[in-house]
């Protein structure tokens, strides 16, 4: 009589199911990691930015005698997706000449001189803005 090698039905129900487990618990701690991404990025993002604007006050304001920064609103979504007075007539802020090549991903708003630099879902209508670094909702 020949010996039969191998898993029974019941057997590789079982596997089956663990495996099915096992990726579940990944794919809910992967989840955490790119909240927490988002969070980091969105931090660094307002830091940049807030690090061009004072660049550009003491390089090009009081060394340049160029324009003080006016209050302004940055979106992606917004059309158009600056609003404020433009650099020397352009469509954008002066300090952006600092902000590197990439566009903000997120939305921006500030008050005269880039001081209260925030985090905002729209121009407009500003909302409070949550505290640096955490995501809107």
């Amino acid at each position: 009589m020949k010996s039969q090698e191998g898993l029974t039905l019941m057997e590789l129900l079982v596997v089956i199911a663990i495996m099915a487990i096992l990726i579940g618990i990944v794919a809910l701690s992967l989840g955490g990691v790119i909240g927490n991404a988002t969070t980091v990025a969105q931090a660094a993002e307002l830091e940049n930015l807030q690090t061009a604007i004072e660049t550009y006050n003491t390089m090009n304001v009081a060394v340049e005698g160029w324009p003080a920064i006016t209050s302004g609103c940055y979106h992606p979504d917004a059309d158009p997706v600056y609003q404020g007075d433009g650099c020397f007539g352009e469509d954008f802020p002066c300090f952006a000449i600092y902000v590197p090549n990439q566009a903000p991903k997120w939305g921006y708003a500030w008050d005269d001189e880039g001081a209260n630099l925030r985090r905002v879902d729209g121009c407009g209508a500003q909302p409070p803005s949550p505290p640096v670094g955490q995501p809107i909702q």
